[in-house]
């Protein structure tokens, strides 16, 4: 039992790398080359460099305050070097000014969860599928919320979803399905275990 405590903990972590990873690469970049800097900020988070791009972020919001967007990549870049009070109000900013903003309720949703807030996380993580914008990494991750909270036909249930969504993709992420498929077993085997 140790051995799974581990493992959750262990994956909960990557998990989240993971997250930030696909949150930056499934952003519209389209969308933030009309800012200056930006495509540098963004370069910044995928180079590891948290604490610059959070300037780089914070200076284009001086002039720019109401950019959600912007808002957004702050807040990422805050997550990553562990200022979760700092990525809460970027992201609730962010939210303030275009509530249907799926990369900021997703995001949101994961900062609750490291927060340990994990009833509000699974909140942020359903208005995402609310706004349609559901997918793979997104039942993932509540999925992971939902084994933190030991809701496990819960977790059962998210995890599944998203091995069937994972698995449509073109082409598909084996080592994300490897993941999925792991933590979908194991939730599968807590929840038998709770019914003996």
């Amino acid at each position: 039992m140790r051995k799974w405590g581990y493992l959750i903990t262990l994956s909960l972590i990557i998990g989240t790398v993971i997250a930030l990873i696909f949150i930056i690469k499934g952003t519209s970049l389209s969308i933030v080359e009309d800012h200056s800097g930006v495509d540098y900020g963004v370069s910044l988070i995928r180079d590891g460099r948290y604490n610059d791009a959070a300037s780089v972020f914070a200076e284009a919001l001086e002039s720019n305050p109401n950019d959600p967007e912007l808002l957004n990549y702050l807040g990422i870049s805050r997550f990553n070097k562990g200022d979760y009070a700092g990525a809460l109000k970027a992201f609730s900013s962010a939210l303030k000014i275009n509530p249907s903003l799926a990369d900021a309720n997703h995001n949101l949703g994961l900062t609750y969860h490291e927060m340990g807030l994990y009833y509000h996380a699974i909140e942020y993580y359903e208005r995402v599928i609310n706004l349609g914008a559901d997918d793979d990494l997104l039942h993932y991750h509540m999925g992971l919320t939902k084994i933190a909270l030991r809701d496990w036909d819960g977790a059962v249930e998210s995890l599944d979803t998203a091995v069937t969504l994972g698995s449509r993709k073109t082409p598909p992420d084996d080592k994300m399905l490897e993941e999925y498929r792991r933590y979908l077993k194991y939730a599968r085997y807590r929840d038998g275990f709770g019914k003996k």
